[in-house]
């Protein structure tokens, strides 16, 4: 199995190489449907891939999710899929729909973003089988596509599907606008020394760039305005990417006595909230807004985009022969 995350957990590395992971999680309730409920919130699939990656957008009426899934008709190194849902408002069902097209590969982390009512851009990750075959530890990855397509919601089909780049592994990317796209790319699929890059989809060429920027895993969000993003380094620190006028990185503040429980884009601002470790109930927080850090008094995210919003729930179970995670994907209206 191939994992794309900032976690190197997902790696099963001993004396002997790489191993697969135990497919503890294929039983009987394995990926499957289980909304059943009156309200916008609930439980929507079941016993999902523990490595998941989850995407989500929609126009108001409805809402599309991808993400990826094991698919254990396949022998563990090609599992590796993409599936896709769609959520009805006016119904209050969801309806599997077309995934993105997948040949001789694996697929992984989907990313979209609506363009208009009817469209939408989907990034998505995969690796060929011939490649995946010979793997033998995860430094071995050093390079992956990064396929882009736009999705038809009305006619359930795609259009203009496209490999973006296939030097080097694209750790993470965001959709900035629907045109640009944000991408930190490295070496290998541990995201060692990530280059952050701005890439033009209409024809794949890199706008902007900070080479050799440092350990990035995660663009964790992309403002409103499409300006503005969080990274987060495989140390777990936040940093600042702003491009407005020339790309540059700026870390959100480390407060002594306070840890950082948030951080996120509320609008065309980044915000970071803190809590004392000193046990007081006492927050605060930093609102980053192109030009610099302010300081506010437990400063919270406002304002609701009107789409559904898709959590994952794990379980971990302590049991032999390790810890074992299993997913499921819920969502919620506010």
């Amino acid at each position: 199995m191939i994992y794309s995350n900032d976690e190197r957990k997902s790696f099963k590395i001993s004396g002997d190489g790489w191993n697969l992971t135990f497919r503890y999680y294929n039983t009987t309730d394995y990926n499957k449907l289980v909304w059943d409920t009156d309200s916008e919130m609930g439980k929507v699939i079941n016993y999902i891939y523990p490595r998941t990656d989850v995407s989500v957008a929609g126009n108001g009426d409805k809402d599309i999710m991808f993400y990826t899934y094991d698919d254990v008709n396949e022998t563990e190194r090609h599992g590796l899929k993409i599936k896709a849902y769609m959520y009805d408002h006016s119904t209050n069902k969801w309806t599997e729909i077309t995934p993105p097209p997948i040949g001789e590969e694996i697929a992984y982390k989907p990313v979209c973003k609506m363009l208009d009512n009817e469209r939408m851009l989907v990034l998505w990750s995969t690796i060929p089988y011939s490649v995946v075959d010979n793997i033998t530890t995860p430094e071995n990855i050093t390079e992956t596509n990064l396929r882009m397509g736009i999705y038809d919601i009305a006619n359930d089909s795609w259009e203009n599907v496209t490999t973006l780049m296939s030097d080097g592994v694209c750790v993470d990317y965001g959709v900035i606008n629907a045109t640009h796209i944000l991408v930190l790319k490295a070496d290998n699929i541990l995201g060692i020394q990530s280059s952050v890059l701005i890439v033009d989809i209409r024809d794949g060429k890199v706008t902007e760039e900070i080479a050799d920027a440092g350990d990035y895993a995660k663009i964790v969000a992309i403002d409103e305005d499409g300006d503005m993003a969080i990274l987060k380094s495989l140390e777990g620190n936040y940093t600042v990417l702003i491009w407005e006028n020339g790309m540059k990185l700026v870390n959100i503040p480390k407060l002594d006595n306070y840890t950082l429980i948030s951080e996120g884009v509320n609008g065309s601002e980044i915000y970071g909230l803190y809590s004392s470790v000193n046990g007081t109930d006492n927050e605060l927080g930093y609102v980053f807004n192109g030009s610099g850090f302010t300081e506010k008094d437990r400063y919270l995210m406002a304002g609701d985009s009107g789409e559904i919003h898709v959590f994952t729930v794990n379980n971990i179970y302590n049991e032999e022969p390790d810890d074992r995670e299993c997913n499921r994907i819920w969502v919620s209206d506010t």
